[in-house]
């Protein structure tokens, strides 16, 4: 398969949302946790984990990338991460 990214596109960041895409469908990500999530607490994104299969800051990262989580709920989850480990 190959990605043909257009010039002015990032081609790391052409491909991670190619991967969230995939991994996890707009649709299906809105029908377990809505179109739009301002806060989220760790039981529901453990809950995410083992529905799609990916780590928590892939879900987190692609749960912003789409437009579900807010920024400030991007930053707080990685700062999180990044404090624990």
């Amino acid at each position: 398969m190959v990605l043909d990214v257009a010039q002015n596109v990032n081609d790391e960041k052409a491909v991670q949302r190619f991967a969230c895409a995939l991994l996890m469908p707009v649709e299906t990500v809105q029908t377990k946790i809505g179109a739009r999530r301002k806060r989220v607490n760790w039981e529901k994104l453990f809950h995410l984990k083992r529905i799609f299969g990916m780590s928590m800051q892939a879900i987190v990262y692609c749960c912003n990338e789409i437009g579900i989580f807010s920024n400030t709920l991007y930053r707080k989850f990685f700062k999180e991460f990044t404090r624990h480990g």
